[in-house]
C-alpha cells in the first residue's frame, strides 16, 4: 500500500468520524454557535456604539473641581442637550388642553330616569287625595325624596308644569355637560382650557371651554337655581327644582386618559431636539479653569462618542469568542471530567455565560468610563458560578469557570484584574457551596464568600499593580459583589430547580424528610416496603461514600425505589402475611404485576416533580433483568416462554448511583432469606448476587471498577451484619458452611439468590423453613 492510499484512507477515516460526531452532538454545536454569533453581533453594536474604548475617569471631572489638563475634541460630536430639550418639552405640554368626552348614553339614561319620575308623579297627584298619601307613593319609587320635597310639590298650583319646567332645565345642563374633572392626571397640561369632544350624528365636533366655566357637581346647584330664576321662578321654587333634579344628575363629559396622553406625545415628538456641537480640535475643558455643568455635559458626550477606533477590542473579544467555543465543544460533547452533561445543563451554563459575557462588555465599553477596579465588581461571575455548581454538581464547573473568566477577558478589553477576579471569586464560590446541605447555609457562605472577595480582590490589584482610589469602597464593593451573589442564588435556585429539574443538594435534603407525605402514606399502605426502602437506602448511602460517588443521592433513590409498589402492596412479600395473591394467578400474570411497580413508580415520581436523577433510578433499579421465579413456573407450564415477557421494562444503570441502589435492592431483599447470616456468608452471598449482575448485562453502562465493587460489597457487607447483629468473627473460626453437622440435613439451599425486586419469596408457594 503506497503512502498516496494510506493518506486517502487516513482522510476517508478522519472525515467519517466528523460526520458521526457532527450529527452526535448536533443540538449542543448549533446551541454554541447561535450564542457565538449573538455574542458576535452585541460585541460588534456595542463597538460600533461606544465608538472605541476611551478610558476618562468621569469621577475625576467633577463639576465645581479645577481640571488639571486640557481634554480636546480629537473628531467633531454632536450632543443632544438632554436637559434644554425636557425643559421645551414641558413648556410644549403646558400647552396642551386635556381631552373629555361627552357620554351619550350617560346623558340619554339620566333624561330617561327623570321623566319616569314626572310621569309617576303626574299619576300620583292624579290619585292621591292628601299630600301624605302623595309623598308615600313617591317615595315607594323614589326613595330618594323626603316628604319635604314631596309635600312641597304637592301644594304647588300647577304641579304638571312646573316638572315640566324641571325637565327643560335638567335636560338644558345635561346636554351642556356636567364634566369629571379628575384628582390627578392634568397637571402637567393646560390649566386653563380643555377640549370637549362631542358626536353630533357621524360628525365629531371639538369645542375648547374655559375649565372656569364648567358645570360641575360642585356648582351645579347654583346652575340649576340661575336656570329656573331664568324661566321665572322664585327663590324657594328654584331650590325645589334643584332638589327635584339633583338626585339625577350624573357627569357626563369624562376625562379621555389615551387621548389625551396622544396629545401630549405629539407635543413632545414635535419639540425638535436641542443639539449642542463640538467641533474637532474644539477644547472640551481647559486646564486650571472650574469644571461647569456645560464642560461635564460635553466631556460624558465625547466619551460616550469615543476618543479613538479601538478595533483591537473588536478583534480580541471575537477570538477569545472562538476560542471559548472550541473548549465548550469538548466540554460539553465529551466526558471531560466525569460524565457528558444533560442538554439542558449546557443551556444553563451557555445562558450564564452569555449574560456575565454582555454585563462585563457593557459595563467596560458602554456609558460613563469606568476604571476596571470599579467596573469588575459589578460583573456577576460568583453568582453564576455558584448557581452552576450547585446545580449541576460536577466538576465540569470548574473548567466553566476558567472558560467564563477567559470570556470576560475578552469582553473587557483583556483587563488581568477582571480575568483574575472572576477566576479566583468562581473558585471560592465553588468552595463555599461545596459542603452546604441547607439553603440557610447559604446565608453563611455568603458571608464567607464577601470576606474571601475582600482578600482576593487586594490580590488581584497587587498581582496587576493596579493603581487605585478608595482602597475601603472598593474592599466594600468586593465584600458586597460576594454577599449578594450568595443571597441571589438562595433566591433564584428554587426557580432553576423546577426549570431544570436537577437534583441539588438541597432538593435531596428535603426529599430524604421521611415525614413527607409520599413517605408516611407507604409506611401505611406498605410498610414491608417501606422497611426495605429504609435499608436499601442505608446501604447505597455508605457505598456511595466509600466509592466517592453521590451519598445523598442514592438515599433518596432509596428512598422512592419502590414507590410504585403502594399501588399493590399486597403482591410483594415484604407487605404479605399469611396469604400469598400469586398462588391464583398465573406466572405471567404475576410477571406482568411485579413489572408493573417500576412503571408505576415512575408515574408517580413525575407526579411529585422528583429529579431526573432520582427518576432514572426509580426506572433502572431492576434494569431489563429477567423475573426468575415467575420465569421458571412459566416454563414448567409452557414450552415457548419469551424471556422479555418476565423482564422489567428498564434499562442497565447508567450512573453509579443507579447501580449502586440496584445492587442494595437486590442484596437487601435476598439476604433477607439467609438463616443466621454470618459475615462470612454475607460475603459470599452478595458475591455471588454481584456476579449474577456483572454476567447478566446489568452493570456495563454504570462505569463502575472492579475495585469500586469490592468496597461496595464491603460496605453492604458491613451494613447489612450491622442490620442482622452477626457476631464478631475471630480469628481461625470456620465458615459455619464448612462444617459437616451443618451440612448435613440442610434442605434449604443459601446460595441460590432471591429474586431481585420482588424480595425473596415471591414465588407461587410459600417456603416452609
Amino acid at each position: 500500500m503506497n503512502k498516496q492510499t494510506l493518506e486517502n484512507n487516513f482522510f476517508l477515516i478522519l472525515s467519517g468520524k466528523l460526520k458521526r460526531y457532527f450529527f452526535k452532538n448536533l443540538k449542543t454545536i448549533i446551541l454554541l454557535v447561535s450564542a457565538f454569533v449573538v455574542l458576535s453581533c452585541i460585541t460588534t453594536g456595542i463597538f460600533f456604539t461606544s465608538g472605541g474604548s476611551a478610558k476618562i475617569k468621569l469621577s475625576d471631572y467633577g463639576v465645581g473641581r479645577v481640571s488639571d489638563r486640557d481634554i480636546v475634541a480629537v473628531k467633531d460630536i454632536s450632543y443632544v442637550d438632554e436637559e434644554a430639550t425636557r425643559l421645551r418639552r414641558e413648556a410644549s405640554q403646558r400647552l396642551v388642553p386635556a381631552e373629555f368626552k361627552f357620554n351619550t348614553n350617560i346623558t340619554q339614561g339620566a333624561k330617561r330616569r327623570l321623566k319616569e319620575f314626572v310621569i309617576i308623579a303626574e299619576d300620583c297627584l292624579s290619585s292621591s287625595n292628601d299630600s301624605l298619601s302623595f309623598a308615600l307613593e313617591i317615595q315607594e319609587a323614589f326613595p330618594v325624596f323626603d316628604q319635604k320635597v314631596t309635600s312641597a310639590v304637592y301644594s304647588l298650583k300647577d304641579p304638571e308644569n312646573f316638572l315640566n319646567s324641571c325637565v327643560k332645565i335638567f335636560d338644558a345642563i345635561m346636554d351642556e355637560g356636567v364634566v369629571s374633572i379628575p384628582d390627578a392626571g392634568m397637571e402637567s397640561l393646560n390649566p386653563s382650557v380643555i377640549d370637549c369632544v362631542y358626536m353630533d350624528g357621524k360628525n365629531i365636533i371639538r369645542e375648547t371651554k374655559e375649565i372656569s366655566s364648567l358645570i360641575t357637581l360642585e356648582n351645579l346647584e347654583a346652575e340649576v337655581i340661575m336656570g329656573a330664576e331664568e324661566m321665572g321662578f322664585s327663590n324657594d321654587e328654584s331650590r325645589l327644582v334643584y332638589s327635584i333634579v339633583n338626585p339625577f344628575f350624573k357627569e357626563n363629559v369624562l376625562f379621555a386618559p389615551e387621548e389625551t396622553e396622544k396629545k401630549l406625545e405629539a407635543a413632545s415628538a414635535s419639540v425638535t431636539p436641542i443639539m449642542v456641537v463640538i467641533e474637532k480640535d474644539q477644547k472640551i475643558i481647559r486646564k486650571g479653569y472650574i469644571i461647569t455643568d456645560e464642560n461635564r455635559r460635553d466631556l460624558e458626550a465625547a466619551v460616550k462618542a469615543g476618543f479613538r477606533d479601538d478595533w483591537f477590542f473588536l478583534y480580541s473579544s471575537i477570538s477569545v469568542l472562538l476560542g471559548v467555543l472550541a473548549v465548550t465543544v469538548c466540554l460539553f460533547s465529551s466526558k471531560i471530567i466525569t460524565r457528558k452533561l444533560a442538554f439542558s445543563e449546557q443551556v444553563f451554563l451557555t445562558a450564564s455565560f452569555a449574560l456575565v459575557y454582555i454585563v462585563a462588555v457593557s459595563v467596560s465599553h458602554l456609558g460613563t468610563a469606568l476604571a476596571p477596579e470599579i467596573y469588575t465588581l459589578l460583573i456577576p461571575s460568583s453568582l453564576m458560578v455558584m448557581m452552576a455548581y450547585i446545580l449541576i454538581k460536577d466538576t465540569s464547573v470548574v473548567i466553566y469557570t476558567v472558560v467564563l473568566a477567559l470570556g470576560v477577558l475578552g469582553a473587557t478589553e483583556m483587563s488581568m484584574i477582571s480575568f483574575l477576579f472572576v477566576l479566583l471569586s468562581g473558585f471560592a464560590g465553588i468552595r463555599v457551596v461545596n459542603k452546604t446541605e441547607r439553603r440557610i447555609d447559604m446565608v453563611w457562605a455568603s458571608f464567607v464568600l464577601s470576606l474571601i472577595n475582600i482578600l482576593i480582590y487586594i490580590l488581584c490589584i497587587v498581582v496587576t499593580k493596579t493603581e487605585f482610589q478608595h482602597l475601603i469602597l472598593i474592599c466594600i464593593g468586593a465584600a458586597f459583589n460576594g454577599f449578594l451573589s450568595g443571597i441571589l442564588v438562595t433566591g433564584l435556585l428554587p426557580v432553576f430547580e423546577n426549570l431544570l429539574n436537577t437534583a441539588t443538594t438541597f432538593k435531596l435534603m428535603e426529599l430524604s424528610d421521611l415525614n413527607s407525605p409520599i413517605m408516611k402514606k407507604m409506611l401505611l399502605a406498605a410498610p414491608g416496603s417501606y422497611s426495605h426502602s429504609i435499608l436499601v437506602a442505608s446501604l447505597a448511602e455508605n457505598a456511595c461514600r466509600e466509592i466517592g460517588a453521590d451519598p445523598l443521592l442514592a438515599r433518596v433513590g432509596g428512598y422512592y425505589h419502590d414507590i410504585g409498589k403502594m399501588d399493590q402492596p399486597e403482591y410483594f412479600t415484604e407487605n404479605q402475611t399469611d396469604y400469598n395473591k400469586h398462588d391464583d394467578l398465573s406466572p405471567r400474570l404475576s410477571a406482568t404485576v411485579i413489572r408493573s411497580h417500576v412503571k408505576l413508580g415512575v408515574e408517580k415520581a413525575r407526579q411529585l416533580h422528583l429529579p431526573e436523577k432520582v427518576i432514572d433510578i426509580i426506572s433502572e433499579h431492576h434494569g431489563n433483568s429477567v423475573i426468575a421465579v415467575f420465569y421458571s413456573e412459566a416454563l414448567k407450564q409452557e414450552e415457548n416462554v419469551n424471556p422479555e415477557d418476565f423482564s422489567y421494562p428498564g434499562e442497565p444503570p447508567s450512573s453509579k448511583e443507579s447501580a449502586v441502589v440496584m445492587l442494595a435492592d437486590t442484596a437487601e431483599a435476598a439476604c433477607r432469606s439467609l438463616q443466621r447470616p454470618s459475615v462470612s456468608r454475607l460475603e459470599k452471598f452478595i458475591k455471588e448476587l454481584f456476579d449474577k449482575k456483572i454476567e447478566n448485562g446489568q452493570l456495563d453502562n454504570a462505569d463502575l471498577t472492579f475495585r469500586e465493587m469490592d468496597l461496595i460489597r464491603q460496605s453492604f457487607v458491613q451494613t447489612l451484619a450491622a442490620y442482622y447483629h452477626s457476631r464478631v468473627e475471630y480469628p481461625n473460626q470456620k465458615d459455619p458452611d464448612e462444617l459437616p453437622s451443618e451440612n448435613q440435613g440442610n434442605s434449604v439451599s443459601q446460595g441460590n439468590p432471591a429474586p431481585s425486586g420482588n424480595s425473596s419469596g415471591n414465588t407461587k408457594k410459600k417456603k416452609e423453613e
